[in-house]
This record gives C-alpha cells, structure tokens and sequence, in this order.
C-alpha cells in the first residue's frame, strides 16, 4: 500500500475507490512516550455527487483474549436508554459473551466458529481487550445527538474462530465533492495486566487502576 511520512506520522493511502468516489486515508502517529498511538481514518469525496456514509474503523484482535465493553447507564427515567444491534448469525445466547449490567464481557474462543457480532450504543468512548497479560484500550468519540448507521449504535464487535473485531463508527455524514470528514481513535496497550474475571467489581478495579477509564456506575451511584 502506497504511504507518505509526515512529521511524526505514517499516512497509508490507498488507491481511490472508483466505483465510489471516496479516498481513504490513514494517519498513524505514536505518542513521544509510552505505548500511545493516534488513529486519523480520513474519507475525501472525489466523486460528482454527494455521498452519504459514515467511517468504519476495524481493528483486528488476535485470538484467545476477553473483550470488555461499557454499557450505558445514563437515567433517562421512563424512556429507553441504550440501542442493542445484533445480526441474523448472532445468537444471544451464545456461550462467548455476557450481558452484564455495568459491561458487555465478549471472550474470543479459538474452538467456536459460528460468527458472533453486536453492536451498542458506548457513551463512555472506548472498549477494550485483554490477551496474552496485557490491556489493549481503544478511545473514540461519541458525539450526542447525532445519526449512527446500523440501528444508532457507534461501537460493533465480532468474533469467529480466529480473531476479534474492535469496530468504532463515526456519526453519517453527507460528504459534498471535494469535502472530507475524520474519524480519530486514540490507542494505548497497557503491559502485566491480566483479565481479573470474577465479578463486574473485579473489572472495574483493574481498569480503573491500569487505565483511568470512565467506568459506568453501579445501580447505587445513580
């Protein structure tokens, strides 16, 4: 794949898709420090016409690791508070996830095949995956109020036999030629951190105290 550096960066640019119209772009840069990196996904209108869509941003996970994502727990009294989005293979019974109450638990099994995908509305902006004693941690934005693809959520995972998917979406936008929109995520790998497993408590202690996150309240703090 053809790339540029930059100061401080490498861009991946791939051949413009001429069936649609639209440039990918993306910039990787890592922090002068640490384990951090920046995640730029950039879509140019090449095209005639407007185009709608929205950035899909996949990171591929190697097998064998446990994936964490927050739920929602913002009160909204009598209305409903979060958007589940699941596909016709998905079964929600499925041995490899839990549907806890402060986080969705995803393990990625080497010996289950059938593909497993969901996908939820993640106010807090990040998810992450712990595999081989360390902590893989993706931030991405949220952005209240506006137009998510498939049912509204911003965050998708899926799983099959050899990987796991860490997917962020960013809001539709209708994209006039010449025009451009970016989706950033923010990266860290957070090493001697293994999967604490036991209660919903036992997570949110870990990463709390390896990664500072924003962890949904417990029933009791609401």
């Amino acid at each position: 794949m053809p790339f540029e550096e930059g100061e401080g960066l490498i861009r991946l640019k791939p051949a413009l898709e001429m069936a649609t119209g639209i440039q990918k772009e993306l910039d990787v840069s890592l922090d002068p420090t640490g384990t951090g990196v920046t995640v730029t996904h950039r879509l140019t209108n090449r095209g005639l016409w407007p185009v709608r869509l929205a950035a899909w941003a996949v990171t591929v996970m190697a097998p064998g690791g446990v994936e964490i994502i927050p739920q929602t727990r913002v009160d909204t009294g009598l209305l409903p508070n979060r958007c589940v989005a699941l596909w016709p293979y998905t079964h929600m019974d499925d041995a490899r996830v839990h549907w806890g109450d402060r986080f969705v638990v995803l393990r990625q099994d080497p010996t289950a095949k059938p593909p497993f995908k969901l996908g939820v509305t993640n106010e807090a902006g990040w998810s992450a995956y712990f595999n081989k004693r360390s902590v893989f941690v993706k931030r991405f934005p949220f952005v209240p109020g506006e137009t998510y693809p498939d049912f509204g959520v911003n965050y998708e995972s899926y799983t099959t036999d050899f990987m796991l998917e860490m997917e962020t979406l960013s809001p539709l936008r209708t994209l006039q030629p010449g025009e451009a929109m970016e989706h950033v995520e923010s990266w860290q790998l957070v090493p001697d951190v293994s999967y604490p497993g036991g209660s919903e408590d036992d997570i949110a202690v870990v990463l709390t105290d390896c990664c500072h996150l924003e962890l949904p309240q417990t029933r009791s703090e609401l």
